[in-house]
């Protein structure tokens, strides 16, 4: 289900489909808060932030605090990640011929002028 809990016809199953194949202990996070209680290490992939409510915002803030999980954040624009743009550590900005490192005080810049308040 996309952010507003429709389906995407097709896409979407298709690709949750391909990302859980590629290792065995790839596991979809259907409630978070089962993941607070965690203790194991684990890396987390969120796939996308955009149109998450306040409360949303901050399980997956809290989330990033946890030092047992490191975070993958997708999103499909930089502005969208708001203040959890001060928890990462690296920014990659992913192109149709490559991938580029972006400045963190850029990215913070881009959230605090284009991001929503």
């Amino acid at each position: 289900m996309d952010f507003e809990g429709k389906s995407r016809p097709g896409s979407y199953e298709k690709y949750l489909k391909y990302i859980v194949s590629l290792k065995e202990d790839i596991k979809r996070v259907d409630d978070i808060n089962t993941l607070f209680s965690l203790k194991d290490k684990i890396i987390l992939i969120i796939d996308e932030i955009y149109g998450r409510n306040e409360e949303q915002m901050a399980g997956i803030s809290r989330l990033y605090d946890m030092e047992n999980i490191q975070v993958l954040q997708v999103v499909g624009c930089m502005k969208s990640m708001g203040a959890l743009i001060n928890k990462i550590d690296v920014i990659v900005e992913l192109h149709n011929n490559g991938a580029f490192i972006i400045d963190k005080e850029l990215g913070k810049s881009i959230c605090a002028i284009f991001g929503k308040k």
